[in-house]
C-alpha cells in the first residue's frame, strides 16, 4: 500500500512539474507576442511620423504632430522594453518626453524634475503621455518665447489614497485662467484627462502651474 501511494505521489509530482514547464513556456510565448505587438506598433508610428514630415503643412503643425506621435512611441517603447504589459511606470517615459520636447526648442530653460514611482494601467499610459506632451510643449511655446532663460519644474508623486498628482510649473508671464480654451491642445488635454477619470486645473501667479490628479497605484 505504501509503495502504491509512493508511486502515485511521484506520478502527481511529475505531472505537476510537466504542467509548470508548459505554463512557463506559454508565459514566455505570450510575453514575446506582446513585446512584438508593441514593437510593431512603434515601428508603424515611426512610419507615420516620416509621412507627416513629407506633408505640405505649416512647420508648427508638423512639429506638433511629430511630438504627439513621439509621445505614443515612447509609451510603447516603455512597455516592451520593460516587459510590463499590465502596469506601466510613468516616471521613465515622462522624463524622456520632457527631455525630447526641450531638445526640440531653442530655449535656455532650466528643467527640474521630481518624478516619484507611480504605476498605471496600460490603458492609462498613452493618455498620460499625451497630456505630458501637450502641457510641457505649451510651456515651451508660450512661457519662454522671446526670453534668454527660464525655469520649468515637473513633478509626479502618489498620495496615500491611491491618487497620483502630476504638476508642471513655469516662470513665464502666466495665463488667463478664465480663458475659454478651444485650441487643439486644450481639447486634447481635456479629453485625455477625462479618459483616465482625472481632473485638472491651471493656476496663474509668477508663471503658470498645471495640476492634474488621477487614479493610479504607487509601488510600496
Amino acid at each position: 500500500m505504501i509503495i502504491v501511494s509512493g508511486i502515485w505521489i511521484i506520478a502527481l509530482l511529475n505531472a505537476f512539474a510537466t504542467r509548470n514547464i508548459e505554463l512557463e513556456r506559454l508565459l514566455e510565448r505570450n510575453q514575446f507576442l506582446f513585446r512584438e505587438i508593441h514593437h510593431r506598433v512603434k515601428n508603424n508610428l515611426q512610419a507615420v511620423s516620416a509621412l507627416v514630415r513629407l506633408q505640405p503643412i505649416s512647420s508648427e503643425a508638423r512639429s506638433d504632430m511629430e511630438r504627439r506621435i513621439a509621445a505614443m512611441i515612447a509609451v510603447h517603447e516603455q512597455i516592451y522594453e520593460t516587459d510590463q504589459f499590465d502596469r506601466v511606470e510613468v516616471a521613465p517615459y515622462a522624463e524622456r518626453l520632457v527631455k525630447d520636447i526641450a531638445a526640440a526648442y531653442d530655449a535656455h530653460v532650466t528643467i527640474e524634475t521630481s518624478l516619484g514611482q507611480v504605476t498605471v494601467d496600460r490603458d492609462q499610459a498613452l493618455p498620460i503621455g499625451m497630456i505630458i506632451n501637450e502641457v510641457v510643449s505649451n510651456a515651451f511655446k508660450y512661457a519662454f518665447i522671446g526670453r534668454s532663460d527660464g525655469r520649468l519644474v515637473v513633478e509626479l508623486f502618489g498620495e496615500s489614497d491611491g491618487t497620483a498628482v502630476f504638476m508642471v510649473r513655469d516662470d513665464g508671464p502666466g495665463i488667463d485662467t478664465g480663458l475659454d480654451r478651444k485650441g487643439m491642445g486644450s481639447r486634447l488635454i481635456a479629453g485625455f484627462v477625462a479618459q483616465i477619470n482625472g481632473s485638472y486645473n491651471y493656476e496663474s501667479g509668477n508663471g503658470t502651474c498645471f495640476t492634474m490628479r488621477f487614479p493610479a497605484n504607487r509601488p510600496s
